[in-house]
């Protein structure tokens, strides 16, 4: 396709180019209604919109709105009951709190058969956590504040058999009866792993300070419980045996519990969307429909790579099927489209109109799609040709580029309108989803997007380690994608395993690191390496009510890096996230960031309130060296709209007809590329702060004195016009444009965009040189967005957001159309995820 653009046309141009003279860079905007006094056809017509503009006019008002619908949680559990693991050749009994051995841990025996997930049994460890101010954990299930570590060893069906299944004699209760304290009946149960692909450990690796010593110590210490198994040997057993009060469950396990695992009829088919993943929209079409069903429960743990792969792709595909659908089908129904011609009110120029009425029935049949697609601000592309007949000639595939954007005019007789045939090209969300689309399967699979088998469940890559920095780079890819399962977090059970097994250490080393290590995370101790007056400055910038010591704390106490912030509005939470950026940023192995937000709104106030911080942390220190230097924060825009709004500042211009404020709708001034650019090479008068004059001084020079730049320093001192730059130089203005503002970018320390920026051009570049992520406002951002921006390896990740909002989604369950089975997944916040995995947050606003 070719959009049509060049330089500057009057309203008279447009008018004989719609006939067919050609045309140039012309910009549209869309309404979706407009007045039309009664029989005064299009004269007389009060309408609203700026300089070039497209009227879309509905016959009837729409006013639909598209609700979300609270899901209901299906799940059933088959079996809960209160267990204690047995040892009978040592006597030696391990949990088992409320059956009558007070002293211990409690442990749950569960049998679980949803229909959502695949049916299975699963043995449960609470570890009960010290008090502490400011850190805060949350269970899994309804997220309620936990004051556990709960570590469960969960066995798909399928996978273990039950060997024994008996009463316990009265010799043997009697034998435990000094630590039981009575002489009632108890059944034991002995499982045995058959295969081992179907044992998952989740729970594991999250942050941990134990209720007392000893229970620290199980977890952080390989401590023996009961003086018998460290935890680590306890979840890699191969056999179990499990005692319980009374007999009730020896019939469930005379038959493994098969009559409690035994699928739901019909068998549940809630994932039979096949095993590719990457983003094909002939398969969705075949695949959606055929799977049409209820919206199926949130889920913030799965059964395997599959099982989680297919909800989040599907989430983002669902979200906007029928709107790329719908949008295929509109753009080949011809529309009539009118150009009006008008005076402006000063009487010296005329303003064009292209008013489109649509019929009752399209409205009708694409009503729902219309409120996305024709709202305010969304884009439009205008055709003049079928995309059958655009394939035919490449004059077809040219169209005008618009903006819905509707303002008020004032009332006109036209004269010299005619009307033309013309096609609508919506923006469908298709890019953006095949963005979130690519992210996840990044984050499961690397590069790969190959097929993979339903019951892939196994974390170990094909191919060993060669290297200390492969190694590392694997673990920290698994790590996320244990955290997107659901699971915990995989490194700590990596170093079992061959592939994994670290090449710079010999074999004895290894077996002592796995037999003492800790099944907590790695701690990057993020604060060891900040300088301490840095650290004062940056901490004496939390807001009023936070007790800075108790900050401090928290921060020591996160696990690789990942830092979660909760509060409501108005709690100060994106001041303490810049303040936690801060304090990254003087770490030298984390300063160079990438922060996102879930919209323009947000990520501008970020980027606003962290340079504020970072020029008040400045303004404290004394000596400030290239440690603690103030940081570049820059907030990028697409490069489309930097680059208008940069010959914007040059040209000093803020006529529309100069300056096309609808590509640039969403560009904001504050520490924006283009503004950047323009205090480095002093445009109309603008400077750069001292502190950073050192750092551009480079770039700086480059434009004053390359003879590559010559045409654009001409420009910048309008000697010649910006689209004469081209004649001086083999690039044009665009190209050197974005030469300059990928310069400033990559000497940013933070580069503040929205998600999907992260993907293109120099943002991209950035990203995957950045050493951390930030992201605020992350309850109202989905788990893919994010991943957009973190990428496939658990980079340090801070995060601040309101658990009370939650991420924006297009369908609902009960959209008329394709309904988002899977809307539960794509309404969990990145924010509540990283909650539900047992992380530790710091909450704010208690």
């Amino acid at each position: 396709m070719k959009r049509l653009r060049s330089g500057l046309f009057s309203v008279l141009l447009l008018a004989a180019s719609y006939a067919g003279a050609g045309f140039g860079h012309t910009k549209i905007s869309l309404l979706t209604s407009v007045i039309l006094p009664t029989g005064a056809g299009f004269g007389h017509t009060k309408i609203s919109l700026p300089s070039i503009r497209l009227f879309i006019m509905s016959s009837e008002k729409n006013n639909t709105a598209l609700a979300t619908a609270a899901t209901q949680d299906t799940s059933r559990t088959a079996l809960t009951a209160n267990c204690a693991l047995y040892y009978p050749d040592c006597n030696v009994v391990i949990g088992g709190r409320r059956m009558g051995f007070p002293r211990n841990l409690q442990t749950w025996f569960l049998v679980r058969n949803s229909g959502f997930t695949k049916p299975y049994v699963a043995f449960i460890m609470s570890l009960p956590r010290e008090d502490n101010n400011g850190s805060v954990y949350f269970t899994v299930n309804n997220g309620a504040i936990s004051k556990s570590l709960s570590i469960m060893v969960k066995f798909m069906a399928g996978s273990f058999s039950v060997t024994e299944h008996r009463k316990l004699s009265e010799s043997e209760v009697l034998q435990l009866q000094g630590h039981a304290g009575g002489s009632e009946e108890m059944a034991l149960v002995r499982l045995v792993v058959n295969d081992v692909r179907g044992r998952t450990i989740i729970g594991a690796g999250t942050p941990f300070r134990g209720y007392n010593g000893t229970i620290h110590g199980y977890v952080n210490a390989a401590g023996k419980v009961q003086g018998h198994k460290s935890l680590r040997e306890i979840v890699h057993q191969h056999e179990f045996c499990f005692i319980f009060r009374g007999s009730s469950l020896l019939s469930d396990a005379k038959d493994e519990f098969a009559r409690r695992l035994r699928p739901h009829a019909p068998e549940a088919k809630h994932y039979d969307y096949g095993s590719q993943y990457n983003w094909d929209l002939n398969r969705y079409k075949l695949v959606i429909p055929a799977n049409r069903g209820g919206v199926i429960p949130p889920l913030y743990r799965f059964d395997d790579t599959h099982h989680a792969v297919t909800t989040m792709t599907q989430a983002v595909v669902q979200d906007v099927f029928s709107i790329i659908v719908d949008c295929e089908a509109i753009r080949e129904i011809p529309q009539k489209a009118r150009v009006v011609v008008s005076p402006t009110p000063s009487g010296d120029s005329e303003e064009s109109y292209v008013v489109l009425v649509l019929e009752k029935n399209f409205n009708i049949a694409y009503r729902e799609t219309l409120a996305r697609v024709a709202a305010t601000g969304q884009p439009l592309n205008l055709f003049f040709s079928s995309t059958e007949q655009s394939h035919a000639s490449d004059e077809g595939n040219e169209f005008w580029e618009g903006v819905v954007m509707p303002e008020f005019i004032r009332g006109f007789k036209h004269s010299g309108s005619m009307v033309d045939t013309v096609y609508l090209g919506f923006n469908d969300g298709a890019s953006v989803a095949k963005a979130r689309v690519n992210a996840i399967n990044n984050a499961f699979f690397g590069l790969s997007t190959a097929p993979r088998s339903d019951g892939d469940n196994d974390l170990v890559m094909p191919e060993p380690a060669h290297s200390e920095a492969e190694y590392n780079t694997k673990l920290r890819r698994e790590n996320m994608r244990s955290f997107l399962l659901g699971w915990g977090y995989a490194e700590i059970f990596m170093s079992q395993t061959e592939q994994y097994t670290n090449p710079s250490l010999d074999s004895e080393t290894r077996r002592a690191i796995v037999a003492t290590s800790s099944l907590e995370a790695q701690n990057l101790h993020v604060l060891r390496a900040v300088d301490p007056a840095y650290r004062v400055a940056a901490l004496s910038q939390l807001p009023g009510g936070i007790v800075r010591v108790n900050f401090e704390e928290y921060i020591r106490r996160t696990c690789l890096g990942l830092v979660t912030i909760f509060g409501p509005e108005d709690s100060g939470k994106t001041q303490t996230l810049a303040v936690a950026t801060m304090l990254y940023l003087g770490n030298p192995d984390f300063n160079k960031i990438h922060a996102s937000a879930s919209s323009h709104v947000r990520v501008t106030k970020f980027a606003v309130v962290l340079d504020a911080v970072a020029g008040r942390v400045h303004d404290q220190l004394a000596c400030p060296n290239k440690f603690n230097r103030r940081p570049v924060i820059v907030r990028g825009y697409a490069a489309h709209c930097e680059i208008e709004a940069f010959v914007a500042i040059v040209d000093d211009e803020d006529d529309p007809h100069h300056v096309n404020k609808f590509r640039i709708a969403s560009w904001g001034p504050d520490l924006s590329i283009a503004t950047w650019l323009a205090e480095i090479l002093n445009v109309r008068s603008r400077s750069l702060d001292d502190c950073y004059t050192t750092r551009f001084e480079s770039l700086r020079r480059k434009v004053e004195d390359s003879p590559r730049y010559e045409g654009l320093r001409k420009w910048i001192h309008r000697e010649i016009p910006f689209h004469a730059i081209s004649e001086h130089e083999d690039l044009d203005g665009d190209k050197l444009l974005q030469e300059l503002m990928a310069a400033v970018v990559a000497e940013a320390d933070v580069v503040c965009t929205m998600p999907h920026r992260a993907t293109e051009g120099f943002f991209k570049e950035f990203n995957l040189a950045a050493k951390a992520v930030v992201l605020d406002d992350a309850g109202f951002m989905n788990k893919y967005d994010a991943l957009v921006v973190w990428g496939d390896e658990m980079r340090p990740c801070i995060m601040a957001g309101d658990d009370e909002r939650h991420p924006y989604t297009v369908t609902t369950q009960y959209s008329s159309k394709t309904p988002n089975r899977f809307l539960s997944d794509a309404r969990i916040s990145i924010i509540e995820h990283c909650m539900r995995m047992g992380n530790v947050c710091f909450v704010l606003g208690e």
